[in-house]
């Protein structure tokens, strides 16, 4: 398995992050009360984990809701601690992918749209789409990303 440097304070982070934005329990029915009466052990185990290469996310509570138009449709709740583990993943990859479906502010404000209150990259088609995913890898496998 593969070690990362990941800092415990960038784990205590994502916890307050994902405590803002609430949330019900996951399959586990630990609730962000519960796991915060034990946060030092919780947040240990998790960088633990993704520091050594070893996190595995559990499953998730699946939930039917209502669909507006009728019928239902299943909804997938991960754990409390799982949401910590998207969020320490989200703190890293997203300086990193973010750039490159970022607006160049040179290029014509039409191909642009704002997004709470950033200029994102609008793809128009199918075809720009996979282009653009397909620089994206290329980027990441010639280790110009990282």
């Amino acid at each position: 398995m593969r070690s990362y440097e990941i800092p415990k304070k960038v784990v205590l982070e994502a916890f307050k992050k994902v405590k803002e934005n609430r949330g019900a329990e996951g399959i586990d029915e630990v609730s962000l009360k519960e796991f915060e009466a034990d946060l030092d052990n919780n947040l240990y185990k998790i960088w633990n984990r993704m520091s050594s290469g070893s996190y595995f996310p559990p499953p998730v509570k699946a939930i039917e809701i209502e669909k507006k138009s009728g019928g239902k449709r299943v909804l997938g709740i991960p754990t409390v601690g799982d949401r910590v583990a998207q969020m320490v993943a989200k703190i890293y990859l997203n300086p990193l992918v973010d750039p490159h479906f970022l607006c160049d502010l040179r290029s014509d404000s039409k191909s642009c749209t704002s997004c709470r209150g950033e200029r994102l990259f609008a793809i128009k088609s199918r075809e720009n789409q996979k282009h653009e995913a397909t620089r994206f890898m290329q980027a990441l496998r010639n280790g110009s990303i990282g």
